[in-house]
């Protein structure tokens, strides 16, 4: 089972710091977005249809107007348990918390999980599903529109990565296997010289 199989695993115990932080997984939302998840921002009449109605906030509206929103399908059991906060909690946001306690949360969470220090942050959350959509075939204009990238170059960032990991992995292999011979280079002419 890999870190994100861990997390999913563990997160439960954790009451609302493990909700968050599979709040990030599940939506690939940024910490700041996830902050602001309001009930009125639940989409789950449905919950075999759920989503997140996320407002992109990188993304700078012009004066007047709103951030776009983004529609972010979710797992039932991630939409139950965000609407059972709600009905306990009532309006406002459903973790209100600093920025600088959710990445405490996300961190304890993710730690308890086993996953390795540095990588103990709600965005590795981000990347985590964005890894995890590409891996799944889900198509990058996609996963661009599930992130609220407003440039497909960014999304691709994702792609490159994980043909560097796969690229990391498959050279272990390489180097446990004897080189075919026509892949060997031909041997050094001994100068004949007398």
């Amino acid at each position: 089972m890999g870190e994100a199989g861990r997390l999913i695993e563990t997160a439960p115990r954790y009451g609302a710091a493990g909700l968050l932080a599979l709040t990030l997984l599940y939506s690939g939302a940024r910490v700041s977005e996830a902050l602001a998840i309001s009930p009125a921002d639940l989409d789950d009449a449905d919950l075999q249809d759920a989503a997140l109605l996320l407002p992109t906030l990188k993304q700078r509206p012009r004066p007047g107007q709103l951030p776009p929103i983004r529609t972010v399908p979710i797992p039932p059991s991630l939409a139950r348990a965000l609407r059972k906060r709600a009905d306990n909690q009532g309006a406002g946001p459903l973790f209100n918390v600093s920025r600088s306690t959710a990445w405490r949360w996300v961190g304890a969470v993710m730690s308890a999980a086993g996953v390795p220090g540095p990588l103990c942050h709600p965005h590795a959350l981000r990347h985590t599903m964005a890894t995890l959509d590409l891996d799944a075939d889900i198509p990058i204009r996609l996963i661009q529109s599930i992130l609220g990238h407003s440039r497909l170059e960014t999304t691709e960032l994702y792609a490159a990565a994980q043909r560097r990991t796969i690229r990391r992995h498959l050279s272990r292999m390489w180097a446990s296997v004897p080189e075919p011979e026509y892949a060997r280079p031909p041997p050094k002419k001994k100068n004949m010289r007398t």
